[in-house]
């Protein structure tokens, strides 16, 4: 089903700033969406393609097109990462992740 063995549960995560009582903005996740995908380092094309771009790229996922709403930030190895980039392969997207300054312990959970 997937183009390599599936080997990686990560979580998809919608991220919002919410204020609590003092009014400080914390950031909050208001949905939380676990997939499996096939996890792999970015190709030397994929590399220089992100230099010329300006964008760090560490990581690529591909998940299934279906699951994916659009979400900025994934939960991986309780690590937070961005989505800086996506492409469409069929019935796949590569999700390109960069490391997020967010960590799992300043986050509030909502819903999930």
């Amino acid at each position: 089903m997937f183009p390599n063995s599936a080997n990686v549960k990560l979580s998809l995560l919608s991220i919002v700033n919410k204020s609590d009582a003092l009014g400080i903005r914390c950031p909050t996740v208001a949905f939380k969406h676990e997939v499996i995908g096939s996890l792999s380092s970015i190709t030397r094309s994929e590399y220089q393609t992100s230099i010329m771009q300006n964008i760090s790229v560490d990581l690529k996922v591909i998940i299934q097109s279906f699951l994916y709403k659009n979400e900025k930030y994934c939960l991986l190895s309780d690590d937070i990462y961005t989505v800086t980039r996506t492409y469409v392969n069929g019935m796949f997207i590569e999700l390109y992740l960069s490391k997020s300054e967010l960590k799992k312990e300043e986050l509030t959970w909502l819903q999930v």
